[in-house]
């Protein structure tokens, strides 16, 4: 099977962006052929996709995630999943899906949006861990000499950190190692993102995490993390599974049984 799929360059400051990548290369394990408009690929896997910038008519399938406007390519009449990372509409994309797409959501916490959003009002999970158990293994005594970090990205900065708190930005996690010694240095984490990686990233460096609670408006401690790791193959066959549903949920829109 050809399928392209639509996705930013790689940078390891997007959860969204890990995610899709790791799709890619599940394809690709799947035995798949991948095309994508991407020029940057994730330098961790050793397989990689082909590029091209659009799909032609010769591809089997599309993926994209929410932020993707595909209104110039159902003319190919090639069938669409669409792959709900965040809430549709809020960072670019349509808010709502047409019924060429069948859409699944990364997420629980994405389940109700997508669903309003999908033409059928119809949506399911597709998760893929994208943490890896080596970026957490212990090889050395953590030496946690500072304070607080502060994170806000979606989030609103209403300024309840302590005033030493460090922000995270783009200027000190260019590298993913920069990004792991923050978290391995720091004591405490601040983040006003309910819906970040970060959080279970940062639980499981050994900091003490805070999120900031909305509706509360106050500060509350995580006190345990459920995030999964990567397994390649237990993964790859979730993958599977997803295709042969797509693929079900597409004949019988084509028989008018959806």
């Amino acid at each position: 099977m050809k399928i392209f799929v639509f996705s930013p360059d790689y940078t390891h400051q997007s959860g969204g962006i890990e995610a899709m990548h790791y799709l890619m290369y599940l394809l690709q394990r799947c035995g798949h052929k991948v095309i994508t408009n991407t020029a940057v690929y994730n330098p961790a896997f050793d397989l990689k996709p082909e590029f091209r910038l659009l799909p032609e008519r010769t591809d089997d399938m599309i993926i994209a995630p929410e932020i993707i406007n595909l209104e110039g390519f159902y003319n190919l009449a090639i069938p669409v999943l669409r792959w709900v990372l965040y809430f549709p509409g809020r960072h670019g994309g349509p808010a709502v899906f047409p019924e060429e797409e069948t859409v699944y959501h990364y997420r629980k916490v994405f389940k109700k949006e997508a669903k309003q959003a999908s033409y059928y009002k119809r949506t399911k999970e597709l998760f893929l861990p994208h943490l890896s158990k080596e970026d957490f293994k212990i090889k050395q005594k953590t030496l946690r000499d500072k304070g607080g970090l502060y994170f806000v990205h979606k989030g609103k900065n209403l300024k309840a950190h302590p005033e030493s708190a460090v922000e995270i930005n783009r200027e000190n996690t260019v590298t993913r190692e920069m990004y792991l010694n923050l978290l391995r240095r720091y004591k405490t984490l601040y983040c006003y993102d309910p819906d970040t990686y970060l959080l279970a990233e940062s639980f499981l460096s050994g900091m003490k995490v805070m999120v900031w609670d909305y509706k509360g408006n106050k500060w509350k401690r995580i006190l345990f993390c459920r995030e999964k790791f990567r397994n390649y193959a237990r993964d790859a066959k979730n993958v599977q599974k997803i295709l042969k549903d797509f693929s079900r949920k597409n004949k019988m829109k084509t028989t008018g049984n959806l």
